[in-house]
């Protein structure tokens, strides 16, 4: 176990300040995969953050510190999705896209919006199966870890995810315009388009 991880759970809080702030740019990137970019990113990731201050003295090691604070992180989410079923639909500006039509940036921008407002419409346990295999590109197995379940019913759940987002997906006029300006692009794990 590093010195500072050690440090930080024997109550050193200069340590814990330290490792914490290593932490944030992945749980922000992990809520922000899992929960869409929305007003409650700041809540939930200072809640994982006091929740793994407070757990930090109990973590034996026996995993990587990753894996725990991704279960904490994943416990939070969890509850921010079931305290926000309904809420109104997302603007995002996605970052990153290399399009240099206007057109395709508008379309690719409406698609992201309409992918995070399906997932939306998701059980909290699909949405997360599905945003950790599709969009973090984890294996089943892996996800299954992380969720404390059998990768059998991670592969399941990600499963009925993509049918209900497919379904979802198929029936809006935008989607097929989305998928063809994708046509030319190759995908790569973890892409985060449409299924």
């Amino acid at each position: 176990m590093p010195s500072l991880l050690r440090s930080a759970r024997d109550g050193d809080d200069a340590a814990l300040d330290t490792l914490l702030r290593t932490l944030v740019p992945r749980v922000r990137r992990w809520l922000n995969r899992l929960l869409g970019p929305r007003g409650s990113l700041d809540d939930a990731t200072q809640e994982v953050l006091i929740a793994l201050s407070t757990a930090l003295p109990r973590f034996e090691g026996s995993s990587a510190l990753d894996t725990y604070c991704y279960r904490i992180t994943l416990r939070v989410a969890f509850r921010h999705l079931k305290r926000e079923r309904r809420r109104p639909p997302l603007t995002l500006v996605p970052t990153g896209i290399n399009e240099i039509d206007p057109e395709s940036k508008a379309i690719s921008r409406e698609a992201v919006e309409r992918l995070y407002a399906a997932l939306d419409e998701l059980e909290p346990d699909g949405r997360v199966a599905f945003v950790l295999c599709a969009i973090e590109g984890l294996s089943a197995r892996d996800a299954a870890e992380a969720c404390g379940v059998s990768a059998a019913t991670m592969r399941v759940r990600v499963h009925r995810a993509r049918k209900a987002l497919r379904r979802r997906l198929e029936t809006d006029p935008l989607m097929p315009a989305a998928a063809k300006s994708r046509r030319g692009r190759k995908t790569q794990p973890g892409d985060g388009g449409p299924t």
